[in-house]
């Protein structure tokens, strides 16, 4: 018996009494979640780290702080409302991503650098070992040169 022609909907008690639990808040959730959009409410803003929901009578410039008052999650999170991260202030958004590109920067030459000395500690090494074999010297020599020549790296 094909049910796709009824158009009849499920009463919300009638919902409660048959669902699970955790099944049934989920669908509240996801109702309310509905209704709100539907709404179109002006000034509404969501945390970036829960559903948690609140409208804005001011603009950014007016508050750029979004506080959650999620206390059933327990999120509480206070987060830009510009850029959706966690607070920042008194940096601005462009600021703190200039940061991120300068520490990511850093993490790399940081990493170029230790492999750098650590190639020449082992060239050092294999020549005053007297494991002086041209092979691995040459090996070793050509591998210097590039790692030189690619990051701007002087021996003097």
């Amino acid at each position: 018996m094909s049910q796709s022609v009824c158009k009849a909907l499920f009463s919300a008690s009638q919902l409660a009494r048959v669902l699970p639990h955790k099944t049934y808040a989920l669908y509240e959730r996801l109702v309310q979640a509905k209704e709100i959009d539907a709404a179109g409410l002006e000034g509404l803003e969501e945390c970036p780290f829960c559903e948690w929901k609140c409208v804005f009578d001011v603009g950014f410039e007016g508050e750029k702080l979004f506080r959650c008052g999620n206390d059933v999650g327990g999120c509480g999170v206070v987060s830009c409302r510009k850029c959706k991260k966690l607070d920042h202030l008194p940096k601005s958004c462009e600021e703190l991503e200039n940061d991120k590109k300068l520490d990511a920067r850093h993490l790399v030459e940081e990493a170029m650098s230790t492999l750098v000395s650590s190639l020449f500690y082992l060239m050092d090494t294999v020549y005053v070992a007297g494991i002086f074999s041209s092979s691995a010297y040459e090996k070793l020599s050509k591998m210097q040169e590039r790692w030189v020549g690619a990051f701007g790296y002087n021996m003097n």
